[in-house]
């Protein structure tokens, strides 16, 4: 991956924190492991990355802004993290016009999705349940699946 999409993705890991005396089911690693298997889904079949993550966008932002309200460090990494997401995504951008037969446009739909979908992984903040969540979709170009 790029070096812009690498300092996301370590900011990301950074605001998920250490994930230190959670038990036995150690579900800051299993996001961790998630995330890991999703940058390379990136990295080597794009098309395969069509998981739901469990929050929205909005829901991300507005449990990020509350996490980071009050407390220097973290609103210091939550403002560092704003700023990581658009050069993660013209750097994704980049790299996959070099690997793969894609064109400008549709690179660029699944960079700004893949980048958003990714900061989704990292993070998850409780919400009342929905039997209807909305599925992504995913933009990867249907004949280069």
């Amino acid at each position: 991956m790029p070096r812009a999409v690498r300092h996301f993705a370590a900011l990301a890991d950074e605001a998920l924190g250490p994930g230190l005396n959670e038990g036995t089911l150690n579900p800051t690693q299993g996001i961790r492991n998630w995330v890991a298997h999703s940058w390379t889904t990136i990295a080597e079949r794009p098309w395969a990355l069509t998981a739901t993550p469990y929050n929205s966008r909005e829901e991300i932002e507005a449990g990020l802004t509350a996490w980071a309200e009050g407390v220097p460090a973290r609103g210091r990494l939550h403002r560092s993290l704003l700023e990581s997401l658009e050069p993660a995504e013209n750097a994704l951008t980049e790299c996959l016009l070099d690997r793969f037969p894609i064109g400008k446009d549709d690179a660029r739909a699944f960079s700004d999705y893949a980048i958003d979908h990714m900061l989704r992984s990292y993070l998850k903040f409780h919400r009342e349940v929905s039997l209807e969540q909305t599925p992504s979709v995913m933009p990867w170009p249907e004949n280069l699946r």
